[in-house]
């Protein structure tokens, strides 16, 4: 069997005061549904009154101009970014596409597959990847 090389990523999270988080509260209870009392008790929140890609539209707007904690911007702003342009992670400078390309090529398949997005042309040739090295691996020698 050839030998593969991992590629690992670490990725920081803001870690600012309470009251520095807002908009990243607001953003995570607008993804998820779901909001946290401060003992951390979970509860479902009723669906908002305008559509929700309109409303994560309006927090994109207010990240571009937003002032505060450098981390939690960067953050956000990342994470609001189209995923098919964006770094890997916040600060990176490579972004999905290429990292998706280099883990396709690099055989790790199994990332190369969460970097799709449902996108169905690199969710084919992940598919077809692993067809090959499935067939690769059936003609080598044990």
């Amino acid at each position: 069997r050839k030998e593969q090389k991992r590629v690992t990523y670490s990725v920081g999270f803001p870690q600012g005061a309470p009251t520095d988080i807002t908009r990243l509260t607001e953003l995570v209870t607008l993804i998820t549904g779901v909001d946290a009392d401060a003992n951390g008790n979970i509860f479902p929140v009723p669906e908002p009154k305008e559509p929700r890609g309109y409303l994560i539209q309006k927090l994109r707007e207010s990240y571009a101009t937003a002032t505060g904690d450098p981390d939690e911007l960067a953050f956000c702003r990342w994470f609001l970014a189209d995923r098919a342009t964006r770094p890997v992670f916040p600060g990176a400078e490579q972004t999905v596409p290429d990292a998706f390309e280099k883990l396709l090529e690099a055989g790790q398949l199994d990332e190369a597959s969460l970097l799709t997005f449902g996108d169905e042309e690199n969710v084919t040739r992940v598919r077809n990847a692993r067809k090959k090295a499935t067939e690769v691996e059936a003609k080598s020698p044990r």
